[in-house]
């Protein structure tokens, strides 16, 4: 299900390799990132409102500063990112009146924020960053799972109602102490989640939600 165009694939190799190549005028930085981040979907015209839940989130983030400004780098990530929404929903099952249930949309991502990123030093070993910019999101897998007040589960079934790439907007901040650091990113999608093909349920959604992380850099 992942569909990655070559042009999209060799932009962000060659972006990868700029930041990670040694210069005697930039500093190039590498971090490993673990968090949690709950999102949701928003538009359509799905009834009924839906609720965030959290995923498990891992990713590499390369930082490489500006020659001509110290304060400013570029970053370059790869992050497992999981997304989706849970829904108040009625269903039927087995042709059974109608019974309250919860839906969970659960979607698998592989995401490739590319930011900008200006640091303050407030004190030594002390540092504050604000962050913005891009992020391209690659779709791995996605299901939903209907779950009923006595908690009976249908198991998780595979939908086709997503598009296999899409871009998104990140703004964030964060704080350092020597070498760790805990961000804070919102997460929107630009482009429509959906695919051309889904469901009226699903038409016309995009992701939102908070990323929160805690990184190390190696």
């Amino acid at each position: 299900m992942l569909h990655l165009t070559p042009v999209r694939i060799s932009v962000a190799i060659v972006l990868l390799i700029a930041l990670a190549a040694p210069s005697v005028d930039a500093q190039t930085t590498l971090r490993g990132h673990l968090g949690v981040s709950g999102f949701t979907v928003v538009g359509g015209d799905a009834p009924g409102d839906r609720s965030a839940f959290a995923f498990p989130t891992a990713g590499l983030m390369v930082q490489r500063r500006l020659p001509v400004a110290r304060q400013v780098a570029v970053e370059v990530g790869l992050f497992y990112v999981g997304k989706g929404a849970t829904s108040d929903v009625q269903v039927r099952i087995d042709g059974a009146p109608p019974v309250p249930a919860t839906t969970e949309l659960r979607l698998a991502y592989l995401d490739i924020p590319i930011l900008l990123r200006a640091d303050f030093e407030p004190r030594p070993g002390v540092t504050l960053a604000l962050l913005g910019g891009i992020a391209i999101e690659f779709l791995l897998d996605e299901g939903i799972e209907i779950i009923t007040e006595d908690d009976s589960r249908t198991g998780v079934q595979t939908t086709e109602n997503f598009n296999g790439n899409s871009f998104a907007g990140q703004v964030g901040a964060a704080i350092g102490i020597e070498r760790y650091e805990v961000g804070l990113r919102y997460h929107r999608s630009l482009s429509n989640a959906s695919s051309d093909a889904a469901e009226p349920v699903f038409a016309n959604l995009r992701h939102s939600g908070l990323i929160l992380s805690l990184s190390y850099r190696l």
